[in-house]
């Protein structure tokens, strides 16, 4: 797990984010977001309080990376490389904003027959699916070459990239077993951390979210690892044995971490636990068929807060999952054992209804 994450596909911190950002600035050291060279930021005070160390909201510049972006996402929509409805090039008549400097001249070419057009010689007005996909994408490029993971609060957002960092190589309806139309090598798998967060997460200031990243380096530190070291043992067990004492046991080692951490947060005003965080791992289709599930859980929630599902398949033999960028979910609602099925279900459906509708 890098301790560093992306923000996407905004450049500012919108609104309805703001209960991500304070989760977020929790947990990882750096929060980086995408920003066109001499763009002015701005944002509410306590916004601007918390970027105020230089650790959260860092600028990275797209330019250098939105000619090569812009190349292979027009040769795999051309091309038909991604198998997914959700980047279909049909008329629509929804349209965005996109800034000029996040798009390469041979993207808005292809934009054309769409009325793209450029306002005030810095934002384009593009069709808002394929635009709002190609932010994501551009995301997953320069999180990848700059060893960061991805994080948002948004289920779409994350699907799309999931799908992105896969290359597109998943199927949906898939069910270790069984008789796939398309036989899978491997799964993505998320892993949930249930109650990671105050629930009262915005009535804590600034202050005491910068405070608490100085004094508790350690405690968040030894979270990242063990939560690192769990996916990956996850994503390289070859026996169905092994993946079985991964998870009775080494989930016992998130557990402590888990509880040091929130044993640490004696910041003021946190409260009650709620709120959880969702990563992927790939893990072999072969071992998962020894197990038995429950609408794509693998795991359920256990006393540790930890729970295992399903997502969708993956067609090519991508067994292991690169190291980085993992892709990250944090979301408000805590889960309960009966919502946790349906969660992760949900999950499933957002990939097919990506893929097909």
């Amino acid at each position: 797990m890098s301790k560093d994450i992306l923000y996407y596909p905004t450049i500012n911190f919108q609104t309805e984010d703001y209960d991500w950002l304070w989760k977020a600035s929790l947990l990882w050291d750096k929060i980086y977001r995408i920003v066109p060279e001499g763009y002015p930021l701005d944002g509410p005070r306590h916004i601007q309080e918390l970027c105020s160390t230089n650790e959260i909201g860092i600028p990275i510049t797209p330019e250098q990376y939105s000619k090569e972006a812009s190349e292979k996402f027009i040769k795999n929509l051309k091309e038909h490389k991604w198998s997914a409805d959700a980047l279909s090039m049909r008329k629509c008549n929804k349209y965005t904003r996109i800034h000029k400097d996040k798009v390469d001249e041979s993207l808005r070419n292809l934009m054309i027959t769409e009325n793209i057009s450029l306002e005030n010689n810095e934002w384009l007005r593009m069709p808002r699916e394929i635009a709002n996909q190609y932010m994501i994408y551009l995301a997953t490029e320069i999180a990848g070459k700059n060893n960061l993971s991805l994080n948002t609060g948004n289920l779409d957002v994350w699907t799309a990239a999931n799908f992105f960092l896969q290359d597109g190589n998943v199927q949906d309806d898939f069910y270790p077993g069984a008789k796939y139309i398309v036989e899978s090598k491997a799964a993505l798998a998320p892993v949930f951390i249930n109650k990671l967060f105050p629930e009262n997460i915005l009535d804590i200031s600034p202050k005491d979210i910068l405070e608490f990243r100085t004094k508790r380096k350690d405690e968040r530190a030894r979270f990242q690892e063990e939560l690192d070291s769990f996916c990956s043992k996850l994503s390289n067990a070859d026996a169905p044995e092994v993946l079985n004492q991964i998870l009775n046991d080494e989930s016992k080692k998130v557990k402590s971490a888990v509880r040091d951490y929130k044993k640490s947060m004696n910041i003021r005003k946190a409260v009650k636990w709620g709120g959880y965080l969702t990563c992927t791992v790939t893990i072999a289709a072969d071992v998962l068929g020894y197990i038995k599930f429950d609408d794509h859980v693998i795991q359920h929630l256990t006393s540790a807060g930890i729970g295992i599902g399903l997502s969708t398949g993956l067609i090519e033999k991508i067994i292991k999952l690169p190291q980085n960028p993992y892709s990250y979910l944090c979301q408000t609602e805590s889960l309960i054992p009966g919502y946790f099925k349906q969660h992760n279900y949900n999950l499933y459906r957002k990939m097919e209804e990506f893929i097909n509708d």
